[in-house]
């Protein structure tokens, strides 16, 4: 089969599926939109706070799509994700909360250094590699977890895979932990990756 041609049998299979489950999603979203608000406020004050980032109001709005997708694809840019209706409220924050991180920490980025482009970072630039190290010094900070109580970890090879004798992870936590500020962290760690990039990829994936 070609690709239209798979597109074509699997678009009609995701529409019969979401119209089969329209009344079901419909009331997951009542009930998502309830949990998640509780938790949305707090943590997000206390990311804002962390990222020391004044949210811009004009781009405040973050969307989380609900539907039948097996995975949890987002756009830092639109401010969207995406997550599978099934999913369970636990499994549901927790991937919400590092949405929530991804968001911010790219609209800190911006603050810094702008960005111009349309797309998003992607593998394997520095930046989209920042964004998904970043995910466990930030989000198991104790105040953090005091108001998102959900420990979080990055992809397994970067605490496995090594560069001159120190995994990436504990490299990137170094660096956090002997930061200045958010800013000072964020560049220190993108020079990092940026300085180890072809390493990085060749053994991070």
């Amino acid at each position: 089969m070609t690709h239209h041609e798979i597109y074509h049998e699997v678009d009609i299979v995701v529409k019969n599926r979401l119209l089969r489950d329209s009344d079901e999603i419909n009331q997951r979203v009542v009930h998502l939109q309830e949990v998640l608000n509780h938790i949305y406020y707090p943590t997000m004050e206390q990311m804002l706070k962390l990222f020391e980032l004044k949210w811009d109001d004009r781009e405040s709005e973050i969307v989380c799509f609900l539907g039948c997708c097996p995975v949890f694809p987002r756009n830092v840019i639109t401010k969207e994700y995406y997550v599978n209706h099934n999913t369970v409220d636990d499994k549901l924050i927790k991937a919400s909360i590092h949405e929530l991180n991804h968001f911010v920490l790219f609209e800190k980025w911006k603050s810094m250094h702008g960005y111009d482009r349309a797309t998003e970072p992607i593998h394997p630039e520095p930046l989209w590699f920042l964004e998904e190290i970043a995910i466990d010094p930030t989000l198991n900070e104790e105040l953090m977890q005091k108001v998102a109580p959900y420990p979080q970890t990055a992809y397994q090879q970067f605490y496995e895979q090594t560069i001159d004798g120190m995994s990436v992870m504990d490299q990137i936590k170094k660096i956090y932990i002997i930061r200045e500020n958010m800013a000072d962290f964020l560049d220190k760690a993108h020079m990092y990756i940026t300085s180890n990039i072809d390493e990085i990829v060749h053994k991070c994936g």
